[in-house]
């Protein structure tokens, strides 16, 4: 060969790469192709009551990724076709997939799995039935996900054609393991290091009532341990008036709006277990309306104690101490006789809880501790201080006094509920203090007041005119005007004697028991209604 024709070193090493770079072109041509194939096939593969579509799917060995744009994805039930599940988002991505570890030890590892503008609706009748997956055998052992996002999700469960629950917001579940995808989903196969939730809106119907819980604004995160909402509302489906109707009983009508709400060192990953531990729960305040028709009918099976009821709570709560700050609560009835409501207003309201637990064990302390401070009616102030007992058969101890109450302000209430229409009268102090046990209430009242005119009303006159027989012998036998300190508290004390009405719930059975004691500090304190 001529010197001319020679192939110089330079062009034999450019076709050797040329050559090369051909083989591995075509070597990834073929390995997507391969994968791609694989992808479709397991896909394939999909129990009949299972199905997924999608507008176009992609691989790339090189980005070791994997692209689906608008997947849909469909489960039903085998028994009830007309129950199912849909997931639907605009794109999937999935990134960082080590396809030599996989090949080399059946262990899928991944980096990241985004989520991207899902639509999730679960069905109801298929969460309560809890009927379990059963596809094709995983082609590996376990799985890794170093991230797992869902981005702009608007997710729902429904109950046929209602809606229990929807949450629009954001999802980061980190570093998740799942020791055999084989196996069911439990605590035990599913592990995951942190979660991060945002939500713009959550809605959740209560169920058995015509009233839905509105969150606005919630974080939750297991790094910061921390949870917050800036917006809690109640929201009643039907009117104050309809609701009890409904029901076909005397049912509590609630208005409710909580705002900022946090939680500080929230041990979020024991809340998939049903269990709330936190240091501390921060309520910035409250507004509350309660309504209830005495006309229905009451319901007459038995009313649990707090302690008790909060043992219903179906997931166990740990609070070292709730604080709520200013909360105004009206509360307004309509008497079982009369054609007016009568409300009752406590304005400036504080509560603080230490501990709360609403599933005592052994060596936990003696009572749950509550104190409450607020103005009734807008005059005046209220103490008191309450122990919920956390050990069986103890007793609850309630102590608490009213301070410069203009009982004037009480006429809203007083005319419409007791037909008694309160002229004047001033209450400097009136302390209490009694136990409470599931059958009775025993203590005692001490009160002092000024200038205390109080008139019967007639019963069954529409307008509020004065009963002047009744009324004549309250101002002059039953209720003296004055009680000062000038009496000797004896003559000033009442006892707290109440039989308990297991119908009727706690606050019935408190307020009736302060009440009690008040009426037995009248010689002819018996003679007084209610």
């Amino acid at each position: 060969m001529s010197p001319s024709k020679r192939i110089s070193p330079t062009m034999k090493i450019t076709f050797i790469f040329s050559g090369i770079l051909i083989v591995v072109l075509a070597f990834y041509f073929i390995l997507n192709a391969i994968v791609n194939k694989k992808i479709i096939a397991a896909i394939k593969q999909l129990p009949e009551n299972v199905s997924l579509t999608y507008a176009s799917l992609s691989t790339s060995i090189l980005n070791s990724s994997i692209e689906i744009k608008e997947p849909v994805v469909i489960y039903h039930s085998l028994k009830n076709e007309k129950h199912q599940h849909q997931l639907s988002f605009k794109n999937i991505s999935i990134t960082g997939i080590h396809f030599l570890k996989f090949m080399t030890s059946k262990k899928l590892i991944i980096r990241s799995i985004d989520l991207d503008q899902g639509k999730i609706m679960l069905d109801q009748y298929l969460l309560d039935k809890q009927e379990e997956f059963k596809g094709p055998d995983a082609p590996f052992e376990s799985l890794e996900i170093g991230e797992l996002k869902l981005s702009e999700t608007n997710a729902s469960i429904h109950n046929n054609d209602m809606e229990n629950m929807s949450l629009q917001g954001n999802l980061t579940i980190e570093s998740i393991k799942i020791d055999s995808p084989n196996k069911s989903f439990n605590k035990n196969n599913f592990h995951f290091e942190a979660v991060r939730c945002v939500a713009s809106a959550i809605k959740y119907a209560i169920p058995d009532t015509y009233e839905s819980i509105h969150i606005k604004g919630l974080e939750l995160d297991s790094r910061k341990s921390m949870l917050h909402i800036d917006t809690c509302k109640t929201i009643p489906a039907l009117n104050k008036i309809k609701m009890g109707e409904k029901m076909g009983h005397q049912v509590d009508y609630i208005e409710g709006l909580s705002s900022g709400i946090d939680v500080e060192n929230l041990d979020v990953m024991q809340l998939a277990d049903k269990i709330f531990i936190a240091d501390k729960i921060n309520v910035r305040q409250n507004n509350f309306y309660a309504f209830r028709d005495r006309r229905l009918p009451l319901q007459t099976d038995e009313k649990l104690l707090p302690v008790d009821f909060f043992k219903t709570i179906p997931f166990k709560v740990r609070v070292k101490d709730i604080s709520v700050g200013t909360t105004h609560f009206e509360y307004e009835e309509f008497p079982k006789k009369g054609n007016e409501t009568g409300i009752l207003k406590v304005l400036r309201m504080r509560i603080s809880i230490a501990p709360f637990i609403s599933h005592p064990v052994s060596g936990d302390p003696a009572f749950m501790n509550m104190k409450v401070e607020g103005s009734l009616m807008g005059s005046g102030t209220v103490t008191a201080s309450m122990k919920f007992p956390l050990r069986k058969d103890s007793i609850y101890e309630v102590k608490g006094a009213f301070n410069e109450l203009d009982l004037t302000t009480l006429n809203a209430s007083a005319e419409n509920l007791g037909r008694l229409h309160i002229e004047s009268g001033m209450l400097n102090n009136l302390s209490f203090e009694f136990n409470m046990d599931k059958k009775k209430s025993t203590g005692k009242i001490v009160g002092e007041y000024h200038n205390l005119v109080i008139e019967k009303l007639r019963e069954k006159s529409d307008e509020k005119k004065v009963d002047k027989f009744k009324s004549f012998f309250l101002k002059h036998l039953i209720i003296p005007k004055n009680k000062d300190k000038t009496l000797a508290e004896s003559k000033r004390t009442g006892k707290v004697d109440y039989e308990r009405d297991p119908s009727r719930y706690f606050s019935y059975y408190l307020l009736h028991s302060l009440l009690m004691g008040v009426k037995s500090s009248f010689s002819l304190g018996f003679l007084l209604p209610g």
